[in-house]
Formats: C-alpha cells, structure tokens, sequence
C-alpha cells in the first residue's frame, strides 16, 4: 500500500524529541507545557509540567509501560507488561502515540474501511476495537480512535496538521479526548529533534510512593 511505501521512509527515524504547548480541558482550562521522547522499538516518554511542577509522566520502555497524573488517586503510578500495552484502553497508550509519532510503522492488519479519500485500519485488541485512520492522497495519519466493548468511543486522537521536519511529516496540532473522564487535551508542537542522542535514564519508570498493577 501507498502508506507502507511512504513508512520506508521513516526507518532511518530512530529517535525523536519534542516540546509542545498543551492545552488541558478538564474542569476548566489549563496551559500547559510538555516534552515528548521517543525511541524504537518501544521507549516512549511524555512529561506534562504546570507552573506547580510535574503534573502527568506517560512512558515505556523495552519491558514496562506506565502512566501517573499527579492529581489523580493520590499520585498512583500505574504499569503493565508492554506487550500487553496495545491490547489495553490505557490514557495516553505510548504503543498508539509511537504510531502517531510515525517512530514505529503503523499496523495494517485487520479490517479496512474507505470513505473520502481517507482508509480505516480496523482491528480488534482484546476486548477493545482500534481504528487507525489515514489519507491515501499524503499516506499520512490523520487519527486514532479506541471503542470499548459496547462500541463507545473511549478515546481518540485527531492529527490536526503536520510539519515537515528534515523531510518527515511529523504531526504539529493534535487534538486527543477522553470522553468517558471528560478530558480533552490540545498538543501544539514548537520543536522537534530528529534523531538526536537520548539518555537511558528517560526509560526508567517513576519511583513514587505508590504503584498499581494495571491487569
């Protein structure tokens, strides 16, 4: 497919950094500032600060994936096994925003469903149905979009627009929803580096006071 032509391009793409503005929607409006990491095959890293400090960590690595919001369940860190991370309707699903991030090739197995000018790739993890959405005329991204077990959206990521970057089109505005905990965020990219040489203790788990065991 087109898609998996234009993803060959992105193999010499091994790391990635970026810093972005974030506008959190949750019981109000809240600006934000963020700084991504990532790395294949699957080191994912996102810090969301406030003006009171770290407020979200969104990461994984080559065994663990895990997520912590500072004002959520007293500050809990959450982790599962990776290989069970794209299986899972996690916040924020470091094995989807690898995708997005175009660092490790989107999966064009399962179910394809076309309408204008875009194609579906459709397919169902665990109990969970993931729909991955492109344009065929830029073989590019444009969405993701996670349904639960009674086909209710759980959680979604619209690629607004994208950035050409030494040559790769990144995404620049991203809009990304939870509508069962009435969150929505808005990422806006100031500032990518390509490849540039990440320390190996951005890969390393939070150490918080308490953890729980996602299943």
């Amino acid at each position: 497919t087109k898609l998996n032509n234009e993803s060959a391009r992105y193999n010499n793409m091994t790391s990635l950094k970026a810093e972005m503005d974030v506008t959190f929607k949750r019981d109000g409006t809240h600006r934000l500032t963020a700084e991504v990491y990532c790395e294949r095959p699957h080191r994912y890293r996102l810090k969301i600060k406030s003006v009171m400090g770290d407020e979200v960590d969104i990461g994984s690595n080559d065994h663990h994936f895990w997520y912590w919001f500072r004002r959520q369940d007293e500050g809990t860190v959450y982790f599962g096994v990776y290989d069970r991370a794209e299986f899972m309707d996690v916040p924020l699903n470091p094995a989807v925003l690898l995708q997005c991030f175009r660092i490790v090739p989107i999966d064009t197995s399962g179910g394809v469903v076309k309408r204008d000018g875009q194609t579906a790739l459709v397919r169902k993890n665990g109990s969970y149905l993931r729909a991955t959405v492109y344009d065929e005329d830029f073989a590019r991204v444009v969405g993701h979009y996670v349904y639960d077990t009674d086909n209710q959206l759980s959680a979604f990521c619209d690629v607004i627009s994208h950035l050409d970057i030494d040559g790769y089109e990144l995404p620049g505005e991203v809009t990304l929803g939870f509508p069962k905990e009435n969150i929505q965020m808005r990422w806006k990219v100031k500032r990518y580096e390509v490849n540039p040489a990440i320390g190996k203790e951005t890969w390393v788990m939070p150490s918080k006071a308490r953890f729980r065991e996602v299943q």
